[in-house]
């Protein structure tokens, strides 16, 4: 190869050396200039951010509104629970709560008499399997049965509070009643005296004295002092009627037809399923007389020195 070729090529290979330093350096520059660029802090203007959002919000209000009724563009938040509703979901919980210790109690007293041989142990599994149905008992049953007893319970109240709200009242109702079934053709009130409304206080009763008119239809017409014996019942402020002497014989009232409905309504379980059904009848006070001697009859009373 000649002189001037070699010098050619000599002066090419310059060349392309100088533009891929002149190249390089460029890439250099601008990566440091990024560099330089990533390192300073960006301002963020929340200002702009705000109206942003501000703007975001509008338009979501307006899709909104422009939404059909039937199907709403977002999920509705759930109502918040009344605290005065007695049948929110919070007060039925707490009512159903009260039941079960309810039941852990009668439980707790039906093993201690298993024990004692009181009761059989399949009463205690009867009980145990009541409790668990009613622990399994959906929340809406358990509401739906609660208003239907406070339903009931209500309407007795106001349809007996006017006829056994108080004394004079009760015990002239079971006199009409006594007259409607038969038993007496009237009666008359009798005066009230404090010695006999201490016996019965002493007693935890009242009684309502009369004479009775009785007209049998194969006797002869007759009269008889006798007497309607009440308990009073706290809870529902009633007059409850428990004992009545009308012909010489002394009747249980709380046993009569007339006066089941006196009974409150519970939720009971019937075996299968729970529902609404009166209470079982409570214990009813033992029956006494007036002129019944306390110490096997009046001689040991007074002593012969204090007789009169």
């Amino acid at each position: 190869m000649s002189e001037p070729s070699l010098h050619v090529v000599w002066m090419r290979i310059l060349c392309l050396a100088c533009v891929m330093l002149s190249c390089g350096g460029a890439t250099t520059a601008g990566a440091a200039s990024r560099d330089a660029a990533k390192s300073e802090p960006v301002v963020v203007d929340q200002d702009v951010v705000d109206a942003a959002l501000e703007k975001l919000q509008e338009r979501q209000r307006e899709r909104e509104a422009a939404a059909p009724a039937t199907q709403p563009a977002t999920q509705p938040a759930q109502a918040e629970e009344d605290p005065s509703d007695p049948y929110s979901v919070g007060a039925v919980t707490l009512r159903k709560l009260e039941v079960l210790r309810a039941y852990d109690a009668r439980v707790a007293a039906a093993r201690a008499a298993l024990r004692q041989r009181v009761i059989e142990a399949s009463d205690v599994r009867r009980l145990c399997a009541e409790r668990g149905a009613f622990q399994s008992l959906p929340l809406e049953r358990c509401r739906t049965l609660m208003m239907e007893v406070d339903r009931q319970n209500a309407d007795r109240l106001a349809r007996y509070h006017d006829a056994f709200g108080d004394l004079p009242a009760a015990a002239k109702t079971v006199s009409v009643i006594l007259m409607k079934s038969g038993q007496i053709d009237f009666a008359t009130p009798l005066p009230e005296d404090p010695l006999t409304r201490e016996v019965e206080e002493s007693r935890g009763v009242r009684r309502v004295y009369y004479q009775f008119y009785l007209n049998p239809p194969n006797g002869t017409p007759r009269r008889h002092n006798g007497y309607v014996e009440f308990v009073y019942d706290t809870e529902s402020a009633l007059w409850v009627p428990t004992w009545c002497d009308y012909k010489g014989e002394t009747m249980p009232l709380f046993d009569a037809e007339a006066f089941v409905p006196l009974r409150p309504y519970e939720i009971v379980y019937d075996g299968k399923r729970f529902v609404v059904a009166q209470a079982r009848p409570t214990q009813p006070p033992d029956v006494f007389a007036l002129l019944a001697p306390r110490w096997n009859g009046f001689a040991p009373m007074f002593p012969p020195a204090q007789r009169w």
